[in-house]
């Protein structure tokens, strides 16, 4: 059910629904804050699933601020070999206007070759989100658009030992977001 805030393509892979919290906290560096995160995601017919999310950043813990993206996502595949899947994202925000409104679509395309190898490409923010018809401040040129490409390899065929990596590219140099 987290696929949903990091490929919608993944969505599809689900066998039963699922519901998940998550909850995490920093406290300090450039992504200092907290932040929690309720996913849902069930499998519908002929390949389909669907799955929403909500999450609560609160990046200035001390001021009491948040802001909240609400996502709705549809996957398909074919078979356990590919899938896709795209999402939709309203965000919301208690003390930045010009992310209350922002609206944002994702894309992504996973691949699995087998029970050893599997990619997954993603584009977040493809409609290169706009709040109220006006390009965002610089500051939060964050939510401009951003592709993410991420492979892994089970060299026991299982999930319990798995190496993966990924490398995110946001029109600047590539950051290696992942590795494990």
């Amino acid at each position: 059910a987290t696929a949903i805030a990091a490929n919608p393509a993944q969505v599809a892979f689900s066998e039963g629904w699922n519901l998940a919290y998550t909850f995490s906290q920093v406290e300090s560096g450039p992504t200092a804050g907290m932040g929690h995160g309720l996913f849902f995601s069930m499998p519908i017919y002929f390949g389909f699933a669907w799955g929403a999310g909500v999450e609560l950043v609160r990046p200035d813990v001390e001021n009491g601020s948040w802001r909240s993206p609400f996502t709705l996502n549809l996957a398909w595949r074919y078979a356990r070999l590919l899938s896709i899947g795209v999402s939709s994202r309203w965000f919301f925000s208690s003390v930045d206007p010009a992310l209350s409104g922002l609206w944002a679509v994702d894309i992504g395309i996973s691949l699995r070759l087998g029970p050893y190898f599997a990619a997954a490409l993603t584009a977040h923010s493809i409609n290169d989100p706009t709040a109220y018809g006006a390009r965002l401040p610089s500051d939060l040129d964050r939510f401009g658009r951003q592709w993410s490409f991420g492979m892994v390899l089970r060299p026991t065929r299982q999930d319990t030992l798995s190496l993966a990596g990924e490398i995110t590219y946001d029109g600047g140099l590539p950051i290696v977001s992942g590795f494990g």
